[in-house]
């Protein structure tokens, strides 16, 4: 059966097909033997295959809506722009909520205007606002339509809008209010020339290997160790067919990125005078053959049942790349099957393709976070958010990661690596891969999409310039 995804008429964009034990795949070009061919192009459209939306089209919907929220006027007004070309805003209706980090308030309707003519601003009054609002308030508006019509369904939502009404905590807020006034003092101890040992009165255990620089292990009341593989520094994405259609992701192989690893120059601790345990590590995070780095100052702070991390990263040495896909950290977790997080949502969502997505707390179990694109890919971020926990099976926390007010921030669930996404054309091709435990990025910064694949590559506002110095904190729990 021969299927179309949005593109040129006349490309012949895929065939649905089955490997030798019955998996169905979309093929594309080359896939017969055929050449020349245009591989997979055009199989990026707007639906999938059989005709489902990808995010994109969420995305679109947002990027036409025709009711556009400008910004708050003060007093619990708020400023709108009707962007139909020939009514008025008669035929809907708009519901108002707030949600915040603290709690969500059930809101009620709004009184439009009526006769807002197009393309003309008007002015919303939003009646019973709260006077106090929690940390992270946001003010959601919906806007719907009234009648059914031959198109869609009464209450259609055709247009949203989202206003940050209160600010988000500091990471130095956050710090402090996390913190007990009288916490039990930590032990630490070196039981081999390499291993660490840390441990607190209240079940955290942890084990550091001074031998690499990283945290290995974090058990619980003598629980499992929840971390499969050793938390490290990352800068690589799996490219998007957007990177293989710019220059972005030519660069990344060719200044070696997919290979950089860390290595350490010195890794020392001490405890301090308030009982708590701090680990200090140099190390350069840098690829074979090439001699650029990122020269990396890291300080890991062992306190009660927390670990607050702050990195210093600093670029040096030639032939630099000129993006980072990503600039975070990540580790793979045991026994993970759900996320929960305050941030944009529920979708995936990327620093220049996130409109869509509002914030909110949201959950997800963690294939839920996985967009199951015909060609592997990078997929299921999620970014401005503010924290992520992720849960077991019964719903016990796992691990909590929180960036305070940082912009942002970003995080993905998936039983993939970068690596093993990258080299698989098609999905079956990674269904023997797929893990037990769950990989886990927790990125203060990512890379934009941009739309390389048949446009404009990533703008500048959106780059991650890899000639940046950067100073970032994360607290995980």
């Amino acid at each position: 059966m021969l299927l179309s995804t949005p593109g040129s008429a006349n490309h012949i964009q895929g065939l649905r097909t089955k490997t030798k034990d019955g998996t169905e795949y979309m093929a594309y070009g080359g896939d017969f033997g055929d050449d020349p061919n245009d591989y997979n192009f055009v199989l990026d459209g707007l639906c999938f295959s059989l005709h489902t939306p990808t995010p994109g089209l969420v995305e679109y919907k947002k990027a036409i809506e025709p009711v556009q929220t400008l910004g708050s006027e003060g007093d619990s007004k708020v400023r709108i722009i009707n962007r139909y070309d020939f009514v008025t805003l008669d035929h809907l209706k708009c519901r108002w909520c707030v949600v915040s980090d603290g709690g969500d308030v059930s809101g009620g309707f709004v009184d439009i205007p009526s006769g807002i003519k197009p393309h003309t601003e008007s002015v919303l009054e939003i009646k019973g606002l709260p006077e106090s609002l929690g940390p992270d308030a946001h003010l959601n508006l919906e806007f719907s339509l009234k009648e059914p019509t031959t198109w869609a369904f009464s209450g259609h939502i055709v247009a949203t809008g989202q206003i940050q009404l209160t600010a988000s905590p500091s990471f130095l807020d956050l710090n402090r209010l996390s913190l007990s006034p009288t916490l039990p003092l930590l032990t630490a101890a070196e039981h081999s020339p390499n291993q660490l040992s840390i441990s607190s009165p209240g079940g955290s255990h942890w084990e550091f290997d001074l031998a690499i620089g990283a945290l290995c292990s974090w058990t619980r009341h003598s629980g499992p160790n929840i971390l499969t593989v050793p938390l490290r520094f990352d800068l690589f994405r799996a490219l998007t067919d957007n990177d293989r259609g710019c220059d972005f992701g030519r660069n990344w192989y060719d200044r070696r990125v997919q290979q950089a690893k860390n290595h350490l120059s010195e890794a020392t601790w001490l405890q301090t005078a308030s009982g708590d345990v701090e680990v200090t590590v140099s190390s350069r995070i840098a690829p074979p053959v090439l001699n650029w780095a990122l020269e990396m100052k890291t300080v890991y702070r062992f306190e009660g049942p927390k670990v607050t991390i702050k990195a210093h990263a600093k670029p040096s040495g030639e032939l630099f790349p000129r993006a980072w896909g990503r600039f975070g950290l990540v580790t793979a977790l045991d026994g993970c099957e759900t996320a929960r997080w305050f941030g944009r949502g529920p979708g995936e969502s990327y620093c220049d393709k996130k409109m869509s997505q509002a914030v909110g707390t949201w959950q997800s179990d963690v294939e839920g976070l996985w967009t199951d694109y015909e060609f592997p890919q990078d997929n299921g971020n999620r970014t401005d958010v503010r924290w992520v926990e992720f849960k077991d099976g019964e719903g016990h926390r796992l691990l909590r990661a929180r960036w305070g007010d940082l912009g942002g921030a970003s995080f993905q669930a998936r039983r993939y690596t970068d690596l093993d996404i990258e080299a698989a054309k098609h999905p079956y091709e990674l269904q023997g891969k797929k893990r037990e435990d769950v990989v886990v990025h927790l990125d203060w910064y990512h890379h934009g999409l941009g739309t390389g694949s048949c446009g404009p590559e990533t703008l500048p506002q959106y780059t991650l310039d890899a000639g940046k110095e950067m100073t970032v904190e994360v607290v995980l729990d």
